[in-house]
């Protein structure tokens, strides 16, 4: 189970890592459906990024949580 735990966590840097890496970036001169597109890729890496954030948080805590309690 430990195991297990470490490997989510593992895996929540690792993609947090690559999301941050490969953050939408804008340029000059975009049309309007650049932008919303633009707009929408930002939004999708955003909730991903929240999404691994939320996979290493859950196994930190509930590491720790299971540590107090002993």
């Amino acid at each position: 189970m430990m195991v297990g735990g470490v490997l989510m966590i593992i895996v929540g840097i690792t993609i947090s890592w690559y999301l941050t890496e490969t953050t939408p970036i804008g340029k000059a001169g975009m049309t309007e459906e650049e932008k919303i597109n633009l707009l929408f890729a930002e939004r999708e890496n955003s909730d991903y990024r929240t999404l691994s954030g939320i996979l290493i948080g859950i196994r930190s805590e509930e590491r720790l949580s299971r540590n107090a309690e002993t």
